[in-house]
C-alpha cells in the first residue's frame, strides 16, 4: 500500500514539475518573442529614424566665420558674399501641430503668406520628418530678438548661423 502512496506522489511530484517547466518555457518564449519583435523594430522599421539621429550625432557643425564680408575684385565688382546669416528651422517630427506653430509665427515673426505656402510645401515633400526644415531664412536683428523673447512656445524651433 505504501508503494502505491509513494508512486502517487511521485505522480504528482513529476507533474507539478512538468507545470512548472510549462509555464517557464511559456514565460522564456514570451521574452524571447518581444526581444525579437523589439530588434526587427529597431533596425528594420525605425532604421531611418535611428540613421538620420546618429548623422546628426556624428557631423558636429562648428562655425568658422571668414575674417572679412565682401569678396571683390579689384574693380569693385562683389564675386561672393560671405556674410553670416541666421536662419529659423523646425524639425516637423517633434512638432505636433505644426499649422499652429505656422501661424503663431505669421503673427509674431512678420512671415508672410507666400513663405508659409512655400513652407508647407517643403515639409510635405520632405523624405524624412527628422531633418530641419528652414521656416526663414536671413532674419533681422528685430526678428531674433522677437523669437529669443517668445522662443519658450516652440521648443522644436531653434535659430542656426548659416553662411
Amino acid at each position: 500500500m505504501s508503494e502505491f502512496l509513494n508512486l502517487d506522489r511521485e505522480s504528482k511530484a513529476q507533474k507539478q514539475l512538468q507545470k512548472r517547466s510549462v509555464f517557464l518555457f511559456l514565460l522564456v518564449s514570451v521574452f524571447g518573442i518581444v526581444t525579437l519583435f523589439q530588434l526587427v523594430k529597431l533596425t528594420i522599421l525605425d532604421s531611418t529614424l535611428y540613421t538620420t539621429l546618429s548623422d546628426e550625432n556624428r557631423i558636429i557643425r562648428v562655425p568658422i566665420y571668414p575674417s572679412r564680408g565682401l569678396i571683390k575684385l579689384s574693380n569693385d565688382e562683389i564675386v561672393t558674399e560671405n556674410i553670416v546669416s541666421q536662419a529659423l528651422t523646425m524639425l516637423p517630427a517633434k512638432t505636433q501641430d505644426i499649422e499652429k506653430t505656422l501661424s503663431e509665427l505669421r503673427a509674431d515673426l512678420l512671415i508672410d503668406d507666400k513663405q508659409l505656402l512655400a513652407l508647407k510645401e517643403r515639409i510635405i515633400n520632405k523624405p524624412s520628418s527628422y531633418e530641419r526644415v528652414v521656416i526663414v531664412e536671413n532674419l533681422s536683428p528685430e526678428q531674433i530678438a522677437k523669437f529669443s523673447v517668445e522662443k519658450d512656445k516652440w521648443p522644436n524651433l531653434s535659430i542656426e548661423a548659416r553662411l
